[in-house]
């Protein structure tokens, strides 16, 4: 056995080891071995070994060091290692003008190839659809003058996702430009923006596996993506979350719905998990209008639509335009675009105090504008700025004294 067909078989043991025996079953199925599932029961029984993963994998492994097929091998179960176990950070890549006749397992990887190619690059590409997606493996054979040892090649691995906003997710680790360019361009694309996601729970990644455990979980219904708005709704909604203010924003966390059973046998189906979701300042916007269009984002939206903190201001004149913000946390209210909306301040300090029943429904004499502020969550910092403005969203404009006009 060469060399590097023994790295490959040591990996190929290394990775199987993370499987559960659901997914060491379909990977059975994937890796055409043949040998039958009920095979290699019968053969861990006949070893009187405990029917366990270590034995299993130990059955597979053995029956693989007589198989010729290795280099294959491996590169299947490295592509099933990553379907069914996502680990490390992944970017997406949201492209349009996608060819829909394209997409086809054979059609992406006879492009990919045919283009590789072109540019004299010698490669092996594996193309997989699970579930809706089609997940794609390049193993560039890099050439060196001067190899001291045997090593494996580093394996780049893209996922299209076939829909009325198309993807492909990426990892970003030493990748080549020019790889990224052509996946995009074996499904017909020609323009694309990157922005980031990570983490292995984000629901459309997570939706690929809604099949993994279908024998287990015949009554459990995964919850799958639908697309349920128009792109002219998306930039309505976009324009009324945002308005004309600049927005920065590094990182937030949204809750989703997933099926959090197809990662550990531990978890019960359909918890709720949170998925942190990192976009850069300057693409906040693109990118929550991306999700919403792809449906990663579902409606009713979450709380943190509403809860972006404001672009600090700088300059002398946007610190005087600051004052016309509504100063409760989490209002998107602004005296220049929300014309139907009225602006109030607090009540003064030297106001005189009010009667009101306490808890226990005793009657006491209330601060009034330390009760508003006590409503509206406001710090004791922030009741001695001079400025504090309150919209109509939150009382009745019975319940606010006019703006003091200067």
């Amino acid at each position: 056995m060469a060399s590097l067909e023994k790295l490959m078989l040591d990996k190929i043991f290394l990775k199987m080891k993370r499987f559960n025996m659901n997914e060491l079953q379909q990977l059975c199925k994937i890796l055409h071995l043949n040998l039958e599932w009920k095979d290699i029961i019968n053969l861990v029984s006949e070893c009187r070994m405990r029917l366990s993963v270590a034995n299993v994998v130990s059955v597979i492994h053995q029956h693989l060091k007589d198989s010729e097929s290795i280099e294959e091998t491996y590169h299947r179960v490295m592509l099933v290692d990553t379907i069914f176990h996502q680990n490390s950070q992944w970017w997406t890549v949201t492209i349009d003008k996608v060819n829909k006749q394209l997409l086809d397992k054979e059609i992406i990887r006879n492009n990919i190839e045919a283009m590789l190619n072109k540019l004299n690059i010698k490669s092996i590409t594996y193309v997989m659809k699970c579930n809706k997606l089609f997940w794609v493996l390049i193993d560039v054979n890099e050439t060196k003058r001067k190899q001291t040892a045997v090593k494996l090649n580093n394996l780049y691995f893209f996922t299209i996702a076939p829909g009325k906003v198309f993807h492909v997710f990426y990892k970003p680790q030493n990748i080549e430009n020019r790889l990224l360019k052509i996946v995009i361009k074996s499904v017909g694309a020609n323009k694309y923006k990157p922005y980031s996601l990570s983490g292995k729970h984000l629901q459309s990644m997570v939706n690929l596996l809604e099949d993994k455990n279908r024998n287990n979980e015949k009554n459990t219904k995964v919850p799958i993506l639908v697309n349920n708005h128009k792109e002219e709704d998306v930039q309505e909604y976009v324009q009324q979350l945002f308005g004309e203010k600049c927005r920065v924003l590094n990182q937030f966390t949204i809750n989703v719905e997933s099926d959090l059973s197809v990662f550990s046998n531990n978890s019960p189906a359909g918890k709720m998990c949170k998925t942190k979701v990192v976009l850069k300042g300057d693409s906040v916007i693109d990118g929550v209008k991306d999700m919403m269009l792809s449906g990663i984002l579902q409606p009713p939206y979450p709380d943190w639509a509403t809860r972006l903190p404001v672009l600090e201001m700088t300059t002398e004149s946007t610190k005087k335009k600051s004052n016309n913000y509504c100063s409760v946390f989490g209002c998107c209210s602004f005296y220049s675009t929300n014309e139907d909306i009225s602006f109030h301040c607090l009540p003064k300090i030297n106001d005189p105090k009010v009667l009101l029943k306490n808890k226990w429904g005793q009657e006491e004499l209330v601060d009034r504008r330390r009760m508003w502020a006590i409503l509206l969550r406001f710090s004791k910092e922030a009741l001695l700025k001079k400025h504090i403005l309150v919209c109509s969203k939150h009382f009745t404009s019975e319940d606010f004294l006019p703006p003091v006009d200067e």
